[in-house]
């Protein structure tokens, strides 16, 4: 969080933990880093609060927490995160490579983002890179009604099957 504060002065930083023990040692690490502008957040567990005064992030950055999420909550969780993006707003994943980020990564495209591609500067860390896909919304709806989407035709083109994946519309881009 403090080295975003110290890249963008101008802007806010919002620092959310889950960890009581974590939030109370913000405060102070904010003064050492001379970080005016990074905001301590409680969040609870695998919810992306609504941000201080409506706010929408540009960016959201996580590092090493996908792996501490049940898989059962991980898509939900992302949602909640892609609920707090601004227009255009980027989502940040760094995580061990020895953590299933393949599945990880499943999660954050079935929750409605497109993958960009990141280099990988971070030693024994993958980085992945996200924006929100505009027409995932629509896909979501389609899913609720159990439709599917047919992306070659861009329209929803018959039901989905109670046997059919649970995130199988969301794959799909126009």
């Amino acid at each position: 969080a403090f080295e975003f504060a110290a890249l963008r002065p101008q802007g806010t930083v919002v620092a959310l933990e889950v960890r009581a023990d974590a939030l109370r040692a913000l405060p102070a690490r904010a003064r050492r880093a001379a970080a005016a502008n990074v905001v301590p957040m409680r969040m609870a567990p695998c919810v992306a609060p609504a941000l201080p005064g409506g706010a929408a992030a540009d960016l959201v950055f996580l590092c090493d927490v996908f792996e501490f999420v049940d898989a059962g909550r991980r898509e939900d969780f992302v949602r909640s995160l892609r609920g707090v993006l601004a227009p255009g707003g980027r989502l940040v994943s760094i995580e061990r490579r020895e953590a299933e980020t393949d599945a990880f990564l499943v999660d954050i495209l079935d929750a409605g983002f497109v993958q960009h591609r990141a280099a990988q500067t971070v030693t024994r860390r993958r980085v992945m890179l996200f924006e929100a896909d505009p027409a995932a919304q629509s896909y979501s709806v389609y899913a609720r009604r159990g439709v599917r989407f047919d992306a070659r035709r861009g329209h929803a083109c018959g039901r989905l099957s109670r046997r059919s994946s649970r995130n199988y519309v969301h794959r799909f881009r126009p």
